[in-house]
């Protein structure tokens, strides 16, 4: 997964399906820990795994490419951790 300044965060590791569409709802996404680290994610969870909805998402293909930059990323975050939202992309 890329933002669309060009940073790699990480891999899509799974993918929620609303049922009663049947579209992509969102992704699940393993953040590098590097990245993790520098968006503030990792202070108060165990894991890196995150939800990123599809609204986010430019493109898809070999790479999914977003919409956000690292810095919308870490803005979005820190605006989760202070509401206290354990997803902050979703």
């Amino acid at each position: 997964m890329i933002t669309s300044d060009g940073r790699n965060i990480g891999n899509v590791t799974d993918v929620a399906v609303d049922p009663t569409k049947w579209r992509v709802r969102d992704l699940r996404v393993a953040i590098d820990k590097r990245i993790a680290e520098e968006l503030g994610l990792l202070k108060d969870r165990k894991g890196s795994q995150f939800l990123i909805k599809t609204e986010h998402v430019r493109s898809v293909g070999d790479h999914v490419m977003l919409q956000k930059t690292m810095k919308a990323l870490a803005e979005m975050a820190m605006a989760a951790r202070g509401a206290g939202d354990e997803e902050p992309f979703d």
